[in-house]
């Protein structure tokens, strides 16, 4: 596998996954993995899919994906039910056909991918905390899962005395094949960790590091697509923020 990126939440903004798509061509990546959340909060949902769909070799199902596709109406607050309604109005039956057949939890040799957590994937649990970490481990077969969902970058180590939550800082995290980690990529589409640039993840396999880059992209493009869609203001106000 060698270098491997991970996206997840996107959200529908297409101003930020394109800069990212264009860093990782860059980095000499052999594979991209999708972990879900395609749609939702922004403005450009049909877009983001066919660029996943053209440059990931696996993609998951994120909860507002489960959304869109799920029958009946969509209800919550407009920040939440607007966009999903609105992508339900934007995406062709093949790319809702599509998004139906994406899974919740995919294996690859070490790896595990999962959306938000592999303790009742379903349901999408937050892993914010240390008893977050421990439910998740009791169903983790492998040294590594990948996540996102959270839409922070976080890293969660499990060993002989039990899990330690860490937040990374600048550079590569190096693994240890001993002990076992749930590794959270951050968001491409919508960052809520105070940084508002765009966030993915790179593992190197032979090196085993994962380093979490950011990049820069229009945020003014990409809130004034959401102005022009009349979805909630407060999603274009978010993304000048990173929260």
């Amino acid at each position: 596998m060698s270098r491997i990126a991970f996206i997840s939440d996107i959200h529908a903004n297409i101003d930020a996954l394109e800069e990212v798509l264009k860093d990782i061509d860059a980095q000499g990546v052999n594979e991209i993995f999708c972990l879900g959340d395609i749609v939702g909060y922004g403005a450009a949902p049909a877009e983001c899919l066919e660029l996943v769909k053209t440059h990931c070799s696996v993609t998951l199902l994120g909860n507002h994906d489960q959304m869109v596709i799920e029958r009946g109406p969509i209800i919550g607050l407009p920040r939440v039910a607007d966009p999903l309604i609105y992508a339900r109005k934007q995406l062709s039956q093949a790319q809702i056909k599509w998004l139906k057949k994406l899974p919740l939890v995919v294996e690859r040799e070490s790896l595990m991918l999962v959306h938000a957590s592999l303790h009742e994937p379903e349901n999408f649990h937050y892993i914010t905390a240390d008893d977050d970490a421990r439910l998740h481990f009791e169903h983790q077969k492998s040294p590594f899962t990948f996540i996102g969902h959270t839409h922070s970058p976080l890293i969660a180590i499990q060993d002989e005395s039990g899990v330690t939550l860490e937040t990374p800082g600048v550079g590569a995290f190096k693994l240890d094949p001993g002990l076992r980690y749930i590794i959270n990529v951050g968001s491409v589409g919508q960052p809520r960790d105070n940084y508002p640039r765009a966030c993915y993840g790179i593992l190197d396999t032979e090196r085993l590091t994962f380093a979490w880059k950011r990049v820069p992209y229009d945020i003014k493009r990409a809130q004034d697509r959401i102005k022009e869609a009349g979805l909630p203001m407060q999603n274009a106000l978010r993304l000048a923020s990173g929260y």
